[in-house]
C-alpha cells in the first residue's frame, strides 16, 4: 500500500494510489460517487476521509512514532495458484481480498471475497499478531482448524484461505522493534 502521504484526491474527493491508478478508479469505475461511498472506502482500505473535507489521513500511533509504515512480517504461499508468492504485512490492520484495493490483495481465487475476506493485525504494544475473519463466505482455516472469530498467531502457522495454504513469517515481536532499530 502506498503510505497515505502518496495517496491522491480527484476532483470529486475520493483517494487512490497514483502507483496502481493512471486516474480515479472510483469516478472510472461508477461514474463518480460521493466521497463518502463504500467504494471509496474500498480503495482508501480504512482510511477515513473526513466530513469537513480535512485530507489529513489517519495513521497507526506506532507508524506516526516510527515516521514510515513499516513491513511487520510476510504470508508465504506454499500451495495453491500463488505458490512461492509472498505477501507484506504491514504494522497495523491488513485487509484480505481480491480487490486490488485490499492491502493484502490475492488475486484469482474466486473463493476469496473481493473485499475484506479477512485481515490480518500486527499490534505493536502487545508485540502479537492477530487473523480475524471478516465478510468472507468461505470458511479459513489456521493450522487446520477453522476460524471464525480473531486469533493469535504464531511463527509458521498455515492459514488456509480459498484454495490457497500461506505460511505466516513474522519480522517483527520480542526480537525485533522498528522502534528499537539502531544502524550502528
Amino acid at each position: 500500500m502506498a503510505n497515505p502521504g502518496d495517496l491522491r484526491i480527484c476532483k470529486k474527493g475520493h483517494y487512490y494510489n497514483p502507483e496502481k491508478y493512471s486516474e480515479c478508479p472510483t469516478c472510472k469505475k461508477n461514474g463518480g460517487e460521493t466521497a463518502g461511498s463504500a467504494e471509496m472506502r474500498r480503495v482508501v482500505r480504512g482510511y477515513h476521509v473526513p466530513e469537513d473535507g480535512n485530507e489529513d489521513v489517519t495513521v497507526a500511533e506506532a507508524v506516526k512514532k516510527i515516521g514510515f509504515q513499516p513491513i511487520a512480517g510476510w504470508l508465504v504461499c506454499v500451495d495453491g495458484e500463488g505458490k512461492g508468492k509472498d505477501y507484506k504485512i504491514l504494522y497495523g490492520r491488513n485487509f484480505i481480498g481480491r480487490d486490488r484495493s485490499m492491502d493484502i490483495c490475492i488475486q484469482g481465487d474466486k473463493t476469496i471475497s473481493r473485499v475484506n475476506h479477512a485481515s490480518i493485525s500486527y499490534d505493536d504494544k502487545a508485540k502479537k499478531y492477530y487473523y480475524s475473519p471478516e465478510i468472507g463466505r468461505s470458511i479459513d482455516y489456521i493450522n487446520g482448524n477453522p476460524v471464525f472469530e480473531t486469533v493469535e498467531l504464531h511463527n509458521r502457522d498455515c492459514i488456509e484461505i480459498g484454495s490457497m495454504k500461506l505460511v505466516f513469517a513474522p519480522l517483527c515481536g520480542d526480537n525485533f522493534r522498528w522502534e528499537d532499530w539502531n544502524e550502528e
